[in-house]
């Protein structure tokens, strides 16, 4: 076996260091994106959080306006106004689930990769 010269163990370190910088740099990418989607996810969580309160603010006001409708088919039209409501209510309830699911999965992505990155540093 041929002994290994000065210029092979440095051609080496330094591939070596070349692949380990990539690495480092794709992770603080990828955080960096991680962090950006959290941020979107939050938003989007406190859009539909704003939302559910604005229909739940309103949802009175239709109630009373509905009852002072004077048709054959009030009632009916009432029922069909609140069972709308009631679903969007329902769906706007789970889209904010969604968000704060999605949320969290991010952030414990983004704990993992800060953890991954502290033990590769240490």
């Amino acid at each position: 076996m041929a002994d290994l010269s000065y210029n092979d163990v440095q051609r080496a370190v330094q591939d070596s260091m070349r692949n380990m910088q990539s690495d480092i740099q794709r992770l603080v990418n990828d955080s960096s994106n991680i962090a950006q989607q959290a941020q979107l996810i939050d938003d989007i969580s406190r859009d539909v959080q704003e939302l559910h309160r604005y229909l739940t603010q309103i949802q009175p006001n239709i109630d009373t306006i509905l009852r002072n409708v004077t048709d054959a088919n009030d009632d009916q039209r009432i029922m069909t106004m609140q069972n709308d409501i009631q679903e969007l209510k329902n769906r706007f309830a789970s889209v904010e689930k969604f968000a704060q699911q999605m949320s969290n999965y991010v952030q414990s992505r983004y704990e993992e990769e800060r953890e991954d990155r502290a033990y590769r540093n240490a």
